[in-house]
């Protein structure tokens, strides 16, 4: 068998360069998160997990390996199923789904489908995991109150790929309040917490970056540190405790809940999916009829979408379709600005 610091996986993230940056995660990490969601959510033989993931996200690991190595069913929707919603339900309740991870803007979008007294009956779904994007207080009421049927447990996770898989989590209470939820506490092995710009832990309400500390982390693959930086609390230095810093921004509360609030640069998150508009501008930018191209994250309640700005050279031809599908080329899909003008 592989040694646990044999490579495991590669992803890529967003660059601004255009070029995404490759991270390497080994067995270590992996091994490390699926024993840990088995055991935290009691998953075994009679769960039936949903593989709603695809393949170029780091988040495809928790659907393939966690019921693989729980002796649970891996359920494949079938393709019409991932890109239409009502679909979607429609198989989860027919398969009878037990487990589900995805990003709170998809959950959302079954919201208008799943209250229907004839729609799709969602009794057999137990746990339901979010990540990749803020959850709100409002969106867990109305996931709750909205799906025919659930009384499923609603748990938000948080990480960075780069951390490999989440590294806190956040089983939501019964009464989740209004506004961003917190990421919640760390997993065994993981530390995370909230500097201010000269390093040192942030006081209440101050606002601060969240930092993770994990022995399970990866790397990336040009050797480059990112976000890696050496841990400057310990008595002596170790080159191989490295603190991440995510680049997200949180307010600590009175109580030491982690609420975040943002992030110190241009990044979102596209479907769960972190997304630097100066990538996506400079993929539009390689086609030879476009002189320039700016992309600006829109809002729209639960969702967010890239709207991409081009400029193109005089007299040219090429269409909205035609720069799409140059993009689509460059780019994952997830990344794809939803308008070009």
């Amino acid at each position: 068998p592989p040694s646990p610091d044999a490579p495991a996986c590669v992803f890529f993230t967003s660059g601004s360069t255009g070029t995404p940056k490759g991270v390497l995660g080994a067995h270590r990490g992996l091994d490390h998160f699926a024993a840990w969601e088995r055991a935290e959510f009691a998953i075994g033989p009679g769960d039936r997990v949903a593989q709603l993931t695809t393949f170029s996200f780091d988040a495809v690991l928790r659907d393939v390996f966690v019921p693989l190595t729980a002796g649970a069913a891996l359920c494949l929707p079938p393709a019409a199923a991932r890109e239409d919603a009502l679909r979607l339900l429609e198989w989860l309740a027919a398969e009878r789904i037990t487990v589900v991870h995805t990003t709170p803007s998809v959950a959302a979008s079954w919201l208008a489908l799943g209250a229907d007294a004839a729609g799709p009956d969602l009794s057999a779904l137990r746990l339901i995991c979010l990540a990749g994007e803020p959850l709100t207080g409002e969106l867990v009421t109305r996931l709750r109150t909205g799906l025919r049927g659930c009384r499923a447990e609603i748990v938000n996770f948080y990480g960075p790929t780069e951390t490999m898989m989440i590294k806190t989590f956040l089983r939501v209470p019964e009464r989740p309040g209004a506004g961003v939820l917190p990421v919640g506490g760390p997993l065994p092995g993981a530390q995370v917490a909230v500097l201010g710009r000269d390093g040192r832990p942030c006081l209440p309400y101050e606002r601060g970056e969240i930092v993770l500390r994990t022995p399970y982390r990866a790397r990336y693959l040009s050797g480059e540190p990112g976000g890696f930086r050496p841990n400057s609390f310990c008595r002596e230095p170790d080159p191989d405790d490295l603190l991440f810093r995510t680049g997200d921004t949180a307010v600590v509360g009175a109580d030491g809940a982690i609420v975040p609030t943002g992030r110190q640069d241009s990044v979102v998150k596209v479907n769960g999916v972190r997304a630097d508009p100066a990538e996506v501008a400079a993929a539009l930018a390689t086609h030879p009829e476009v002189t320039g191209c700016h992309v600006e994250p829109h809002r729209d309640a639960d969702r967010v979408s890239l709207v991409a700005y081009v400029v193109r050279v005089p007299d040219a031809r090429v269409s909205t379709e035609a720069l799409r599908a140059h993009a689509a080329g460059r780019l994952p899909a997830a990344l794809l600005p939803a308008l070009v003008l």
